[in-house]
């Protein structure tokens, strides 16, 4: 078995950006492809020894790498708040196996996201139409805008609020 040795300039002990990305390929091909690589810092860039070539590890990074699924759908920049995001999009609608793990994720975090998606709007709908009606200044105006609309608002919650007002 051949050991190759890489120096990857890109990988520099500072910025702290630059520190965390060697290790992250170092976690990467340990744990999908040669569990057996070292690594280590030489004369300001990060080495890595392994038994695959350069064209291996890039054969491995276009098309064998299974990105770990963490993602923050709660960060705005995140990209799950945009119709078809520039990020999102091809993961979601890709069929290669190795983004599966990847993709289960992204559709476990949009369904909660749509549910407060929805409670935003009927939110943001109020606040409008507060702004632009004064009338609707008054509970009696909110509670009936609201049962006008069939929002799923908890009727209880707003009778209760506005003790009097039907």
């Amino acid at each position: 078995m051949t050991i190759h040795i890489h120096r990857l300039a890109g990988c520099r002990p500072t910025p702290l950006a630059l520190y965390l990305k060697a290790l992250g390929i170092l976690r990467i091909v340990a744990e999908q492809a040669d569990p057996q690589c070292r690594g280590w810092w030489q004369d300001e860039q990060f080495c890595l020894m392994t038994k695959l070539s350069k064209k291996e590890i890039e054969a491995f990074f276009l098309s064998g790498y299974e990105p770990t699924p963490c993602i923050s759908p709660w960060n705005k920049g995140a990209g799950f708040f945009q119709e078809n995001d520039k990020g999102l999009a091809p993961i979601e609608s890709s069929v290669a196996s190795r983004f599966e793990p990847l993709r289960f994720a992204i559709q476990q975090a949009r369904e909660p996201l749509d549910e407060i998606s929805d409670a935003d709007a009927i939110i943001r709908s109020i606040k409008a139409c507060t702004k632009t009606n004064r009338a609707f200044q008054s509970p009696e105006q909110r509670v009936r805008w609201c049962r006008e609309r069939g929002q799923r608002v908890s009727y209880f919650c707003l009778d209760s609020n506005w003790l009097g007002v039907r």
